[in-house]
């Protein structure tokens, strides 16, 4: 039996996603502060049949489990948002199980200039790293594998679309 947790899961699509890679015997729960999120969850998990995962309201640098309770670790644009990154990575690696994984995508990394305006728009603190920062922060806390890739969406900006390419842009499909 796996259990994975979700660390800002956002409205629950990965949460869904992950629950149908571990099965009938897995577990998935996801964590969030926003309450709002935590319900779109919930609704997303219940449309797409995903009735086991669960959902708590919980912050990254106090996590509501035991140590070494969980396989696998995900988090989806989300670990930026940390009021303190070592507390948060601390916590993350307290409930991790020895050799267990953690998988963090992050659009927001110095190299990325674009998003470097942020956290003033959203008038959020946000932690920019560098690719490299992030590979460190990661070796500091105990990882010894730890590999970073770029996964880039090769797409047209949207300002520079028409409205009918923008919507098409944003459409999902499955193939």
């Amino acid at each position: 039996k796996q259990r994975v947790l979700d660390v800002g899961r956002g409205n629950g699509w990965a949460a869904c996603w992950i629950a149908d890679r571990v099965g009938a015997e897995g577990e998935v729960i996801g964590i969030d502060l926003s309450e709002p999120m935590l319900e779109l969850a919930r609704t997303k998990a219940a449309a797409h049949g995903a009735t086991k995962n669960t959902y708590l309201q919980a912050s990254f640098e106090s996590l509501p489990f035991e140590a070494q309770s969980f396989d696998h670790i995900f988090s989806m644009e989300a670990l930026y948002y940390a009021e303190d990154i070592h507390v948060a990575m601390d916590e993350l690696c307290r409930v991790l199980v020895p050799g267990g994984t953690m998988t963090v995508c992050t659009d927001f990394f110095i190299e990325n200039t674009y998003c470097h305006s942020w956290p003033a728009t959203m008038k959020i603190p946000m932690e920019l790293l560098s690719e490299a920062g992030w590979k460190t922060l990661f070796e500091q806390h105990g990882f010894d594998e730890v590999t970073t890739y770029r996964c880039l969406d090769d797409r047209p900006i949207a300002s520079d679309l028409s409205e009918a390419e923008q919507e098409e842009q944003c459409t999902f499909r499955t193939e």
